[in-house]
């Protein structure tokens, strides 16, 4: 395991690489590398409450994943690695020397509900980090919370508005308002219902990739795209009736 060094001269203010790994033994007579140098660039944010943006998130861990596009990999790491900081008192985190390859992009240890572009918020996380024009620095605001803050509720019942005593509903959160984006659920969530047939979910954020109401001897019945948090109500049909 070694690392590159560059010496500081009236030029350069010098760095150290990420270390490197390589399996083989070094010979005695060395090594010949072929290494190529780019200048990084800096990420400076701040993380706030999503329930009050006057308030910074303190102690918030903050992660950039770099990928290095080497044509070879030596199956021991450094073509990927990851920058690791967290908040200071204020909310702010700062990131240096990110490597200025595709798609260098953040996450955080809480959920990320708005980012501000330009200016002006937009819902959901904005990951992929680049420098404003004619900068050397990527500035980011990020909405969050760590608390599951959205309200799905609703009733599962029959047509004819009996009770289904076996009934769950199936959610999946995602972490994006993109109902196209099929990497974006963060895991499928099963509640079921209680005694009057009523469920209720808090969710982690506002939007999820479908709800589905099941229960045995009886369609599922699904919604199929994002949507907010609210009220969601089920008749579910029973399978002997769509066999006749």
């Amino acid at each position: 395991m070694y690392a590159l060094v560059v010496d500081p001269s009236a030029q350069d203010a010098g760095a150290v690489s990420q270390r490197l790994t390589n399996l083989a033994s070094i010979p005695q007579d060395g090594l010949n590398l072929t290494l190529q140098i780019q200048k990084g660039f800096t990420v400076d944010g701040k993380i706030v409450d999503y329930e009050d943006p006057t308030k910074p998130m303190k102690g918030i861990s903050v992660r950039c994943n770099n990928d290095l596009h080497a044509e070879t990999m030596t199956g021991s790491g450094g073509e990927f690695f990851s920058q690791n900081t967290v908040t200071d008192r204020l909310g702010h985190f700062k990131i240096q020397h990110v490597y200025p390859g595709e798609d260098p992009s953040l996450s955080i240890s809480v959920n990320w509900l708005r980012t501000k572009l330009d200016g002006k918020w937009v819902d959901g996380p904005v990951t992929k980090v680049v420098p404003a024009t004619g900068t050397n620095s990527a500035v980011v605001e990020i909405q969050a919370s760590g608390k599951n803050l959205f309200r799905y509720c609703g009733h599962v019942a029959s047509k004819d508005n009996a009770l289904i005593t076996n009934a769950e509903i199936v959610l999946a959160p995602s972490s994006c308002p993109d109902p196209d984006d099929r990497g974006i659920n963060l895991h499928d969530e099963t509640i079921p219902v209680d005694a009057k047939g009523d469920y209720e979910y808090m969710a982690p954020t506002p939007w999820v990739g479908f709800i589905r109401a099941q229960a045995e001897g009886y369609l599922n019945l699904r919604i199929k795209t994002t949507h907010p948090p609210g009220k969601y109500d089920f008749v579910l049909t029973p399978v002997k009736e769509k066999n006749q």
